[in-house]
């Protein structure tokens, strides 16, 4: 099966990015990892959330509200952050079990290529 990746850059009040995170609507997946890596944290929405960012994703990621992407920065931390859509990849999983453990590993990349390329540029 295919399932749509949309990945998102969360950036601080200053700009700077602090966390990447993955959502597939499809699996009802989304989970978020900090740039300085650790543990990836799942996130979790009511099905009125799933519902609403289904509809948005269909007319288009770089058009979701602000509001439908609230669960990926839970707490009084999220009130300073902000979600921005970064690009959608097609994700092929073979069978369910593994579709987790799929956007995992593509969180992670995402999150490898992120750090190397601001590594380069602070040098």
């Amino acid at each position: 099966m295919t399932l749509e990746a949309l990945t998102f850059v969360i950036q601080n009040r200053q700009g700077e990015t602090v966390a990447l995170a993955v959502v597939s609507p499809q699996a009802r997946y989304a989970s978020t990892l900090s740039v300085r890596g650790g543990r990836i944290d799942r996130r979790f929405a009511a099905p009125e959330e799933w519902r609403e960012l289904e509809h948005h994703t269909r007319t288009g990621p770089a058009h979701i509200p602000p509001l439908a992407l609230a669960f990926l920065t839970p707490g009084t931390e999220g009130a300073a952050l902000s979600v921005r859509w970064s690009f959608t990849l097609p994700l092929e999983v073979e069978r369910p079990e593994d579709v987790a453990g799929s956007l995992d590993w593509h969180l992670k990349q995402q999150a490898d290529e992120l750090r190397l390329r601001l590594r380069q540029e602070s040098e």
